[in-house]
């Protein structure tokens, strides 16, 4: 099982909270308009959109993401870890020169 950080789990809550709220309040004033009931509308509906987003991102998505990443990623290892790839390169210049 994966698990989170807290930056990871509060960029998450963000996103979620940012796009829902975009989106869920920009679909209801454009189908009401800016009345009293469009709030109470977006209100309404608000807390479980950002409450579902949350879930399918932590229980879906990210992990679906994290595999492909596994699966696919093509960065070479001296460009994740430059220290310890300069620390391999050079103990394997100086054991071949003896």
């Amino acid at each position: 099982m994966y698990t989170y950080s807290k930056q990871q789990l509060f960029f998450t809550a963000e996103m979620c909270l940012g796009m829902g709220s975009l989106m869920s309040g920009l679909n209801i004033l454009f189908r009401l308009g800016l009345t009293a009931a469009a709030l109470t509308t977006f209100l309404s509906g608000w807390t479980p959109t950002i409450l579902i987003a949350f879930a399918w991102n932590l229980t879906i998505a990210a992990p679906a993401v994290n595999l492909l990443i596994n699966v696919f990623a093509t960065t070479p290892e001296h460009a994740l870890d430059p220290v310890r790839h300069n620390a391999f390169i050079s103990g394997r210049q100086s054991s071949s020169c003896a």
